[in-house]
């Protein structure tokens, strides 16, 4: 078994059928993919640095951009194939940061189209390839690990045991959230288990795995709300987890602040989490 094989097949599987409606079957080999194709990638820096690659053909790209916008797979541009891996590739690789140690970063997706090149991550080597039939085409995903540990950096990645610790300090409390995808509202419910980084996003219907929301929290006997724009990393009978990516406004991220400032055992903790991640979580 490669490293992390199985959750990133139940990842990769959950999130195509999630945003694409499309059932993917694992298979053994690794057959090349011919003719034009479409690379996405996503870089993690910090405690485990490497790389999450998606590879499909430049036909299955166009049929899932047709999909996702809701064009016909003939109608879709460069841009909107390349937009549509992007996003797969950012929600794939977004899921399996969250089993990796952190602190861990996530970059932005690039995307790389044509029929005559090679993909490759400096320092890198492959650790895990998992190979699906898709659409009557082949999708590899593929898990790559910086060879040589950074600066500063003592132990070897693959060592770091899992799970892994947590980076900002948690507090119980119980507010009253919305959850929107895609603009529709999908679920209401209570928001627990509270940090500057997410939260456990308590409901009946969740959004699925993967799945981008905006969420709205509502301070009780008040007329405050917080606004989050997040994925969802984890999935549970009674709700899902909910990461943020950012924290919309300067105060809303002020009243999340006072929020765990106000429940936390140890607000001296929390102050030196805000400042030192403040660049992450404001909006620009």
């Amino acid at each position: 078994m490669q490293f992390l094989e199985e959750e990133i097949s139940q990842i990769t599987g959950t999130v195509w059928e999630a945003v694409l409606g499309i059932r993917l079957v694992q298979r053994s080999d690794v057959p090349e993919v011919p003719g034009r194709r479409v690379s996405g990638c996503v870089q993690f820096t910090g405690a485990w640095e490497g790389a999450c690659m998606i590879e499909c053909s430049a036909d299955f790209a166009r049929c899932a951009a047709g999909i996702m916008f809701g064009i016909e797979p003939s109608a879709a541009s460069v841009a909107d194939t390349q937009d549509a891996i992007g996003e797969l590739a950012n929600m794939t690789g977004g899921n399996v940061k969250a089993l990796l140690p952190e602190p861990c970063r996530l970059s932005l997706p690039t995307v790389v189209e044509g029929a005559d090149y090679t993909t490759r991550c400096p320092g890198g080597e492959l650790v895990t390839t998992v190979v699906f039939d898709c659409d009557g085409g082949a999708l590899v995903v593929r898990l790559l690990r910086k060879s040589q540990p950074g600066k500063g950096q003592e132990a070897v990645m693959s060592d770091v045991p899992l799970p892994h610790r947590r980076e900002f300090s948690r507090v119980e409390v119980h507010l009253r959230a919305e959850v929107s995808v895609a603009g529709a509202r999908v679920a209401e419910g209570t928001l627990e288990a509270l940090s500057l980084k997410g939260g456990f996003f308590r409901c009946r219907t969740a959004p699925p795995l993967g799945a981008r929301c905006d969420l709205h929290l509502h301070l009780e006997g008040t007329d405050i709300e917080v606004r989050a724009l997040g994925h969802v990393v984890r999935q549970a009978p009674d709700g899902v987890a909910i990461q943020f990516d950012e924290i919309v406004g300067v105060e809303s991220l002020e009243h999340l602040r006072n929020l765990i400032l106000f429940n936390s055992r140890d607000p001296a903790q929390v102050e030196q989490e805000f400042h030192e991640h403040l660049g992450l979580k404001r909006d620009a």
